[in-house]
C-alpha cells in the first residue's frame, strides 16, 4: 500500500470516538463498498473493526496503522512511499490519496507534532476536507481542522 506525506484539513476520527464513528459510519461503509480494490476494502475493513472493538495498539499513531497494514499482512517491503515530503513544504497533491492510504502528516491542530493516520474517503474534495482514522491514545472527541 501507499504512504504519504500531506498537508490536508482532516476531519480526524480517533480510535476511541465512537461518536464519531456513529457520525461518520454511514460514509465508511459506502465507501468500504464501493472500492474495487480488495487491499484497500480489507484494510479498510480492519481499521473500522479496530475502531469498533476499541483496540489498544502498544505504542503510538505509527505502530496502529502498522498494525491494521500487518494485520492484512501487507508487509514493510510492499508498502510504496508515493510522496516524501519536509516538514515545511512541498507538499503531496491531495489528488494522489486514495483510500486505505497512510497518511504521515504535520497534525497542526495539536502542537504541530508529526502524525500518522489512515484516509478513509474525501468529506468535501472541493475544500480538502478527509476522513481519517486517527490513534492518538489520549480520550480526544471527534475534531475537524
Amino acid at each position: 500500500m501507499r504512504i504519504l506525506l500531506i498537508l490536508l484539513p482532516l476531519i480526524f476520527l480517533t480510535a476511541k470516538d465512537i461518536s464519531g464513528l456513529e457520525k461518520y459510519e454511514a460514509n465508511i461503509t459506502k465507501t468500504i463498498n464501493d472500492l474495487n480494490n480488495t487491499t484497500q476494502k480489507a484494510i479498510l475493513q480492519t481499521a473500522l473493526r479496530f475502531v469498533k472493538s476499541n483496540k489498544i495498539v502498544k505504542g503510538s499513531c505509527w505502530d496502529y496503522i502498522d498494525a491494521i497494514y500487518n494485520e492484512n499482512n501487507i508487509t514493510k517491503e510492499q508498502r510504496e512511499t508515493v510522496f516524501k515530503g519536509k516538514k515545511s513544504g512541498g507538499f503531496a497533491n491531495s489528488n494522489l490519496l486514495k483510500s486505505g492510504d497512510w497518511i504521515y502528516h504535520i497534525n497542526h491542530s495539536y502542537k504541530n507534532i508529526e502524525h500518522s493516520g489512515l484516509f478513509i474517503t474525501w468529506v468535501d474534495k472541493n475544500s480538502t476536507k478527509a476522513l481519517m482514522l486517527s490513534y492518538v491514545r489520549e480520550r480526544k472527541s471527534f475534531c475537524k481542522v
